[in-house]
């Protein structure tokens, strides 16, 4: 879904632009509306902005000034200026732009409606990334490439391989990040496991998604990516340059990663769309916003993989922070399933991998491979057997112990055998204690993310009623949950059947017709109140969804 903010000092046109837009369903945008030019920047400062339809001229803000802010804070942003023919000198500067679209005043709705499409329109033909795999080539030398592949892998393992020229190695690795600044780093994930795709296949599509971030976001970031050894993509990542700000308040350093994390936030977003339409596979990201010294990337790097397992519902592409956890949450990193000798190391490495991803399916597939090899194999060999036990315990134990089951019912008795094999009868009974305690595991923590869906619906719906007459914009309340508003959207209809705006916009009318029972309260003070604007827009919602205008709703009332 795009965003879309429409902006003009004068409230008419904005409230009719708005209303008239909210009724156009085949475009899906988010909408919103100012009535300045503050706070058109306060919201591109806030979030990602995809359209911006603003007048040309308004009181304290030039429009080639708010161009240059737009593009400032997002690049692809498309712009459509509102114009009066005395403005026309301005708008044809900006066209030589090459940068906006214009439409005059005059000519109406429909005018505004199509240039808003053909900027829809160019948005999605600039995902299409068909030409793009052909376009990059990759012209690096294959051994530079393993030496940056190791070094990168080396940092997330947590040894130390800066020497005493940190800034030359990076150099001669073509690693274009300063090694005295802190990195920003975040982790992706394709929501369906590649294990079934040859090597070949994977990293076509490892590269695909590469290229799309750096295509995305190399206008504020400069980023290096790697996969580690589970399958994940890790970017390292650092600004630019400074950014320009006015805040007496906030030093220029922390806004300057604040407004970067931002970016990143906010463009991972399209990243995702692009992924699912022309790579036709979704990735779910984590992102760590605080900026991580070189030394903690290894433990940076154990939290992203923690946050990535942190799931709300069933869906896919998430977006999740470092926000979206309390502190209590953050665990430290759990030993690598190749710490443990032995012949089955690879398979627990990918067995603990699909319990993090919550791949049912695959993980029961692995676990009786394992546990087939427990009770056959290594039945008369107690040592190995022992080890492979122990593995699969641990493996499930951390997992309990990150999610905070330990206490449960389900769970209490099993969690306190898990690590005393001696309790079992023999290694085919221990293997069957594995396996039940691994399903009441997944059972849990399925419960727990549908009960987090259940709460976070639940919240907003409370919080809606009780600030009917607030900001109900789908960016404050991504905000309050700590979600990325395309994420917020998706998983309030998926669990309520309807869109989050019809939502609200219910719950509007629904005020609206307790407000219309008490007399002495005027239907503009209502439309206003309510968020409306001015009359005529109130008249219009209130019309659609009751087939009554709300002046006929009130004698129908008073019958």
């Amino acid at each position: 879904m795009l965003r879309m903010v429409i902006v003009d000092d004068e409230p008419i046109i904005a409230d009719g632009l708005y209303e008239e837009f909210l009724g156009i369903a085949d475009l899906e945008l988010d909408v919103y509306r100012v009535y300045s030019g503050k706070a058109v920047v306060d919201m591109l400062q806030r979030t990602r902005i995809d359209i911006v339809v603003s007048d040309i001229r308004m009181p304290g803000l030039d429009g080639m000034v708010l161009l240059d802010i737009i593009h400032d804070n997002w690049p692809e942003c498309k712009v459509i200026f509102l114009t009066g023919f005395k403005e026309f000198d301005h708008a044809y500067r900006a066209i030589r732009s090459g940068a906006v679209n214009f439409v005059l005043k005059t000519e109406g709705y429909d005018k505004v409606v199509d240039a808003v499409r053909q900027a829809v329109a160019a948005i999605e033909a600039s995902l299409k990334v068909r030409d793009l795999l052909d376009s990059h080539r990759q012209d690096r030398e294959t051994m530079s490439l393993l030496l940056r592949k190791d070094f990168l892998l080396s940092l997330l393992r947590g040894n130390s391989v800066l020497g005493i020229e940190p800034r030359k190695e990076l150099d001669q690795l073509g690693i274009s990040l300063l090694a005295d600044r802190p990195l920003l780093l975040f982790m992706g994930k394709m929501d369906r496991s590649p294990g079934a795709l040859t090597y070949i296949e994977k990293s076509k599509c490892f590269y695909s998604v590469s290229l799309i971030a750096e295509q995305q976001l190399s206008a504020k970031l400069c980023c290096f990516q790697i996969v580690d050894d589970r399958d994940n993509m890790v970017w390292f990542a650092q600004p630019h340059s400074a950014i320009s700000m006015d805040e007496d308040d906030i030093s220029a350093e922390d806004f300057k990663w604040r407004a970067s994390a931002l970016f990143l936030k906010g463009t991972l977003e399209t990243i995702q769309r692009i992924c699912k339409e022309s790579l036709g596979t979704t990735v779910s990201f984590a992102v760590w916003t605080e900026p991580t010294p070189w030394r903690q990337i290894a433990d940076r790097h154990a939290e992203l993989r923690h946050l990535m397992e942190y799931r709300i519902g069933s869906g896919t592409e998430r977006l999740v922070t470092d926000e979206n956890l309390d502190a209590s949450e953050s665990v430290p990193p759990q030993p690598d399933a190749r710490r443990f000798a032995g012949f089955a190391s690879s398979k627990l490495h990918v067995l603990e991998s699909h319990l993090e991803k919550g791949e049912r399916e695959l993980f029961f597939a692995r676990l009786a491979e394992l546990t087939k090899d427990l009770t056959q194999e290594l039945g008369s060999r107690y040592a190995p057997a022992q080890e492979l036990y122990f593995s699969i315990a641990m493996i499930l134990f951390s997992s309990i112990n990150r999610w905070k089951l330990a206490d449960h019912d389900l769970l209490k008795a099993g969690y306190r055998k898990l690590l005393k094999p001696e309790e079992h009868e023999n290694w085919a009974a221990g293997a069957l204690f594995l396996k039940q305690t691994a399903m009441q595991l997944f059972e849990l923590r399925s419960n727990e993310e549908q009960q987090r869906a259940t709460d976070t619906i639940t919240f907003l719906q409370g919080y809606i009623d009780e600030h009917i007459f607030e900001d109900l914009s789908l960016v404050r309340l991504s905000e309050l949950v700590f979600f990325n508003p395309a994420y917020l959207s998706r998983l309030f209809k998926q669990e309520t059947g309807i869109n989050l705006s019809d939502y609200i916009q219910e719950r509007k009318i629904h005020k609206a017709k307790q407000l219309l029972e008490r007399n002495e309260c005027k239907i503009n003070d209502i439309a206003e109140a309510l968020g409306y604007g001015y009359g005529a827009n109130f008249a219009r919602s209130f019309k659609k969804m009751t087939n009554q205008s709300p002046k006929e709703y009130r004698e129908s009332l008073n019958k």
